[in-house]
């Protein structure tokens, strides 16, 4: 829903969005993106920080920077970061970021007590390009499917399609707060 939000969005305003967020002060986008992301990290590669100094970050803010080590107010607040940021995500389905965000969070792991079933390895979900079916999970019976499936691209490993769906849903959100955000008067 919120991927089709954003599209129709940008498909009707993206004039009106570059216009008033390059508007912007620093200030305003920066309250803006807290608006849309409360609590969003400052600082540029804080998954790293967290991962080498975790004393000074909670579990939560660590497994954040985990999940989304590029959702962050240095990065965003470049006059064209988020623009460019919308434009390539709104145009482009999800399943066309999987693997790229799969690459991104590599220090995000799913927590092991959510992964029983996944180690027997039945669950999978799906990566097709059909966003109805796009992170469908899919249980195979016969291992030798499943793997065919993945070489093909079609399906990741149930601990992937984590590391892929649930950062992928929470930045889908963070777009949709920000396009609100921006066009908050704007009509439908």
């Amino acid at each position: 829903m919120t991927w089709q939000y954003l599209q129709r969005a940008l498909n009707h305003h993206e004039n009106t969005i570059c216009k008033r967020w390059m508007k912007k002060t620093r200030s305003q986008r920066k309250a803006i993106l807290l608006i849309a992301w409360p609590g969003m990290n400052t600082r540029h590669r804080h998954d790293i920080e967290s991962f080498f100094q975790p004393s000074i970050f909670t579990e939560q803010e660590a497994e954040d920077a985990w999940k989304h080590p590029y959702i962050n107010i240095d990065n965003l607040l470049r006059p064209k970061a988020l623009l460019v940021f919308l434009n390539s995500r709104g145009r482009n389905a999800p399943f066309e970021f999987a693997y790229s965000d799969l690459d991104l969070s590599p220090m995000f792991k799913w927590r092991k007590e959510h992964t029983p079933k996944a180690q027997r390895g039945s669950l999978w979900p799906s990566l097709v390009s059909s966003p109805l079916e796009y992170g469908r999970v899919v249980e195979w019976n016969d291992e030798s499917a499943a793997a065919e499936s993945i070489k093909q691209g079609h399906t990741v490993h149930a601990e992937h399609g984590v590391q892929i769906l649930q950062p992928q849903n929470n930045i889908q959100e963070f777009r949709v707060g920000c396009v609100r955000e921006v066009l908050h008067d704007a009509p439908s």
